[in-house]
């Protein structure tokens, strides 16, 4: 291995220096903020509880249907 003489060694360390600014600023340009995921979050939130909804409402509509049909084929079961 061949050894660097002070101005090789203070070139390499400013090169890495360097080198590591410019992942760091990369980082920092593409890693989501914590208000952009809140927002995200907060669209989740909304979606999943307009489809919650949506399942409920089917659910009672389902079960309401069922007592329907029980009534009517009890009706039918009489005669």
């Amino acid at each position: 291995m061949k050894r660097l003489s002070l101005e090789g060694k203070v070139d390499l360390i400013l090169k890495t220096v360097v080198t590591m600014g410019e992942e760091v600023r990369e980082i920092k340009e593409t890693m989501a903020t914590k208000d952009y995921v809140d927002q995200k979050t907060g669209e989740v939130i909304r979606e999943v509880r307009a489809i919650s909804k949506a399942v409920d409402k089917d659910a009672v509509t389902i079960i309401n249907h069922e007592k329907r049909i029980t009534r009517i084929e009890k009706r039918f079961a009489l005669k």
